[in-house]
């Protein structure tokens, strides 16, 4: 018969303080270690060790003594450097860039916007519902890409076209 022996609370400290330092738990320690396989010492067991997934009161001495040598030679964890925040960053670029002529893409002007607005304002009906309703061949949220200023580029054709749509309209 095997011997059994309690788990004390410094055993349970220990490879829980283990744990942490190393940044390994058990079931990553455990991989491949063929001592453990043989013996039958599995994760759960060191969980129960722990108290992580119920608490044993006693268990193998064999088990406790390769839950202990497990992690000795392990090295500590690497503590990564902290990423700066977003807000830390100061955005010099633009959120856009236009396209490459090549493309044959157009900025989107200000005053191309200002029409946008004053044809949903005489007709009522938003752009990005017109495109839909028109099927012109661009997708609503990318006219509000060109709204909001985060597109700043657009195929010539398709802007004429959602303009074309608008004076349809009669308002």
């Amino acid at each position: 018969m095997r011997e059994y022996t309690s788990i004390s609370t410094e055993v349970r400290e220990w490879i829980l303080s283990e744990i942490k330092r190393t940044g390994i738990g058990p079931q990553r320690i455990l991989k491949g270690n063929k001592e453990a396989r043989e013996l039958g010492l599995t994760s759960g067991i060191i969980y129960r060790l722990t108290g992580q997934n119920g608490k044993a009161d006693t268990a193998r001495e064999e088990h406790i003594r390769l839950a202990l040598k497990l992690w000795q030679d392990t090295p500590d964890k690497k503590i990564k450097e902290a990423k700066p925040k977003s807000s830390e960053f100061q955005k010099t670029e633009p959120k856009a860039l236009y396209k490459s002529p090549s493309y044959g893409y157009e900025p989107i002007t200000i005053e191309f916007l200002d029409i946008l607005k004053r044809e949903e304002l005489r007709t009522g009906v938003k752009t990005e519902d017109l495109v839909k309703e028109a099927r012109v061949d661009v997708k609503p949220h990318v006219v509000k890409a060109w709204k909001n200023g985060k597109t700043m580029s657009a195929d010539p054709e398709i802007m004429k076209v959602v303009l074309e749509a608008f004076t349809e309209i009669v308002g």
